[in-house]
């Protein structure tokens, strides 16, 4: 098994990591960088009685993760999905909100955001929620009435993807799944081009209902941007961190964001996060697919998705998983002609009768801790903790102890006399390999 490979749960207290998508578009990106898909390889998963959610499962990387599909947008949708997603799957750890979403086009720090670009979770604002009076619109922003912080362990991940190391590895690992995804032509997530990345001056509007700026000919004045202008092909998505604005409000005017950006300091709007930012440990990862103007139109929502959904793969690959790290010794059986195989086939080797200069053998992850005591031949790997039906010998007499395969939990075969935590012996016996030396 490839140690960067996650294993089927055997229940859904396996998942960690929940995705939660608003419309199928996202959530086939998402679906399309799946290593593995549980729902294809054995008896489905159950749900908690009660829970209306329909899911995918699979594995990401090292992760399990489960895909819930939205039945629509918005935050109230969202935080019902969220809420049934971790009663079914209560070990989750991590919520992934990904999809779409409108940016604003020059962040606090004037850094330009443009069409494709990835935009994460610093928090998240509720832009539309307060009061609304005769003439103006007063938001409720008291700490009391404000969304909180992420978790520490998410604040912690950020902040080394923000590093200069980390948003190097992230954008190298974004660009090979994005080519992934554009491999599939049923995704259409292909780059649409500079030529249709088109930011209007704030105040001109574009008048038409459905109609294309193609359509209708807008001709208003275009606000310049350097990273277009200086690029000669398909411009290379970068992500964002910063404060994302989440509402029930499709924000379709430039003046309005500009002034909610100016006041909030956001660089995004989207509608789902707000719904589930509070009740769970959530980071909101959305392309840009339009600028939440006016002009805003669907041209560019395959490619945001599939840009969305490469970040997601790759900041997973820094998502380190709670397994804790256990190692049981226990004593020995009395037995001295116990002869038993760990696997299908070959015997172990009985130990010499003298016990002078004993030592423990530790089988962790299929290697020997405490010298090459162990000769390794799990079915011709050794690695990760999984004995798939093979065979492991004692060959040198100066070692004595126990085998404790540490990694595995015993699908498939049985541990007599050890113990085996958090992965998978599949087809395999794990049993004493020698007598009364830790007694």
């Amino acid at each position: 098994m490839d140690l960067c490979q996650a294993s089927r749960p055997t229940s859904r207290r396996g998942f960690e990591i929940a995705i939660i998508c608003a419309l199928t578009l996202e959530a086939d990106a998402v679906d399309a960088l799946f290593d593995m898909y549980w729902d294809d390889d054995g008896p489905p998963f159950d749900k908690a009685p009660g829970d209306p959610n329909a899911y995918s499962m699979g594995a990401i990387g090292r992760h399990n993760v489960v895909l819930a599909h939205m039945p629509s947008m918005e935050k109230a949708n969202a935080a019902m999905v969220a809420s049934y997603c971790r009663m079914s799957f209560p070990s989750v750890k991590l919520i992934l909100l990904v999809g779409v979403c409108g940016v604003v086009p020059f962040g606090p720090n004037n850094d330009e955001i443009v069409l494709g670009d990835v935009v994460v979770s610093d928090g998240i604002i509720q832009y539309d929620f307060g009061r609304r009076l005769p003439d103006q619109f007063k938001r409720k922003d008291t700490l009391l009435d404000s969304l909180g912080r992420p978790s520490l362990e998410i604040r912690g991940l950020l902040a080394k993807l923000k590093g200069l190391r980390g948003r190097k590895k992230l954008g190298t690992a974004m660009a090979k799944y994005l080519g992934e995804l554009q491999r599939e032509p049923l995704l259409a997530a292909q780059y649409p081009g500079i030529i249709h990345d088109r930011l209007f001056e704030a105040a001109y509007r574009h008048v038409g209902g459905q109609a294309t700026c193609e359509q209708l000919g807008c001709d208003g004045n275009l606000t310049p941007r350097q990273r277009l202008h200086a690029s000669r092909g398909d411009l290379e998505p970068a992500v964002h961190f910063g404060l994302i604005a989440s509402g029930d409000s499709v924000i379709k005017s430039g003046q309005e964001r500009d002034a909610i950006a100016a006041k909030e300091g956001v660089i995004a709007f989207e509608m789902e996060g707000a719904g589930v930012w509070d009740s769970s440990p959530c980071v909101v990862i959305k392309g840009a697919c339009d600028y939440a103007d006016s002009h805003k139109n669907k041209l560019w929502q395959h490619y945001a998705a599939a840009t969305a959904a490469a970040c997601i793969k790759a900041l997973l690959s820094y998502w380190v998983s709670s397994t804790p790290d256990v190692t049981d010794i226990v004593p020995m059986p009395q037995s001295e002609d116990d002869e038993t195989s760990l696997g299908r086939s070959t015997a172990l080797k009985k130990p010499p009768t003298s016990r002078n200069g004993a030592k423990p053998v530790v089988l962790r992850g299929g290697s020997a801790i405490g010298g090459d005591a162990v000769n390794d031949d799990l079915g011709g790997t050794a690695e990760g903790g999984c004995a798939a039906g093979g065979d492991v010998k004692i060959s040198s007499p100066s070692y004595w102890g126990a085998a404790s395969l540490v990694g595995g939990d015993g699908t498939g075969g049985n541990a007599v006399g050890s113990r085996s935590v958090g992965g998978s012996a599949v087809g395999g016996n794990v049993r004493w390999m020698c007598s009364e030396a830790m007694v």
